[in-house]
Order: C-alpha cells, then sequence, then structure tokens
C-alpha cells in the first residue's frame, strides 16, 4: 500500500508505521507515528495505530492516551471505545474501563468482546456477582473463546458454584489444552468437589 503513494502523504506515513509494527519494529514505528501526529493532529488513524503499538510495548498509560485523543476526534467509533477499554484494564484503570464498555456493548449489543471485557473488568475488580452476567452472555455468544470460558470459571468458583464453575474451566482446558492456568484451577476446583481422582 506504501508504495502507491508520495513519500510525504499522511496515508505512506501511517501505511509505513503500520508495516514496521507488522515487522515486529516497535519503536521505528512509533516515531513515524509519533511525527505523523506531530504534522497532522487530526489524523485519528494515527492515534489509533500509535496506541496499539504502544500496547504491544506494554506501554499501557500512552496506548490509553492516543485512544482517548482518537475518541475526541471520532466519537462515533465503536471500536476506539473497545480498544480504549482494554488499554484502560491493562493500565489498571479499571472502573473507568467498566463505563467505557458498557458504552461500547450499548452501541454493539452482538459483539461478544465487549462481553468478555467488562466481566474481565469486574473480575479484577473482585465483584464476582457483576462480573457473572456478561460473562455469561460472552459464552453465549462465542462459546469458543478461552479467556471467556476460563474467566467465568473463575468468577463462577468465586461464587461457590464450584460445578458450574469446573465445567467452564474444563471447557478452557479443552479450547487450549497446553495453558497450565487453566488446569491449575480445575485441578483445585475438582479437589474441592472431592473429585481428586479426576484433578
Amino acid at each position: 500500500k506504501a508504495t502507491s503513494l508520495e513519500p510525504s502523504e499522511p496515508q505512506f506515513k501511517l501505511a509505513l508505521g503500520i508495516a514496521y509494527s507488522q515487522d515486529g519494529k516497535l519503536q521505528q514505528s512509533v516515531e513515524i507515528l509519533r511525527r505523523l501526529i506531530a504534522s497532522n493532529p487530526d489524523f485519528v488513524e494515527a492515534y489509533i495505530n500509535l496506541g496499539a503499538v504502544y500496547g504491544r510495548q506494554k506501554q499501557f498509560p500512552e496506548a490509553v492516551e492516543n485512544y482517548r485523543q482518537a475518541l475526541k476526534l471520532d466519537p462515533a467509533n465503536p471500536e476506539i471505545l473497545l480498544s480504549l477499554g482494554i488499554a484502560l484494564i491493562a493500565a489498571s484503570q479499571t472502573q473507568e474501563a467498566v463505563a467505557v464498555l458498557k458504552s461500547y456493548i450499548a452501541r454493539k449489543p452482538q459483539d461478544f468482546l465487549g462481553y468478555a471485557w467488562l466481566g474481565r473488568a469486574y473480575k479484577d475488580l473482585a465483584q464476582y456477582q457483576e462480573a457473572a452476567d456478561p460473562l455469561r452472555h460472552a459464552s453465549v455468544l462465542n462459546g469458543s473463546d478461552y479467556d471467556v470460558s476460563y474467566n467465568l470459571g473463575i468468577v463462577l468458583v468465586h461464587l461457590g458454584e464450584l460445578a458450574a464453575g469446573a465445567e467452564q474451566l474444563e471447557r478452557a482446558e479443552i479450547l487450549e489444552p497446553e495453558t497450565a492456568d487453566a488446569h491449575y484451577q480445575l485441578s483445585n476446583v475438582l479437589r474441592r468437589l472431592g473429585q481428586a481422582k479426576k484433578a
């Protein structure tokens, strides 16, 4: 895409920044995107992509800042809300993430990701009762997502629903058998259920 544009064009620089990011050259991508924003401060896609690169670098406050700016410029874009909500969770600004993710769900009620991340946010806040419903809804919309099954399993165990929690953790283990977390948590729950042999 970049080769069909003039090097001075913002779209060329954006494509170049994205190409560096896809190639794993994250710092070069950051530098290009920051220069692009300096010369084009209303370029929404530049903020979105810079937020994504900062997220990959685990620089979550910077990711949040760029998604916020993108949302100011394009408040009708629900995808920015989702990205902002996820970045807020990663930046430990979880209470704010709840409000942002609720706004996303209001705009895209059929996307399981909104419910999945809202449930995750409530789980991180140890608000397990509030976490259960969005995670259950996410599971109905997409029953093959590891994170949904795992988080719902953990939440149900905290709510004392051990058998239902074990069922979700078993599903998570089937979805990603190489992941140790689900196996460890499931073993603990099965012991509590008196099924140590199965564990």
